[in-house]
């Protein structure tokens, strides 16, 4: 009798995937998937405004602050 109950349980034992196995395996998929995109993805679109000048801006100060921000202000920085 125990023959048939290891029979009938084997076969439902093998189909099911238990958390604590596939949990880990979705979360190493996706670590190595986002390291991937931030160390071999991230040449692929060169930004637009690389060797131009700052546009012309000029920004009101915020609360607490007396002077705002403006293009004149970055002049000789990087």
């Amino acid at each position: 009798m125990t023959e048939e109950v290891e029979r009938n349980a084997d076969p439902v034992s093998r189909r099911r995937i238990s958390g604590f196995v596939l949990v880990p395996l979705i979360a190493f998929a996706l670590m190595v998937l986002f390291s991937w995109g931030l160390f071999w993805g991230g040449d692929d679109l060169p930004s637009a405004l690389l060797g131009k000048p700052v546009p012309d801006f000029a920004l009101p100060p915020v609360l607490g602050r007396e002077e705002g921000l403006s293009t004149q202000d970055l002049i000789g920085h990087v």
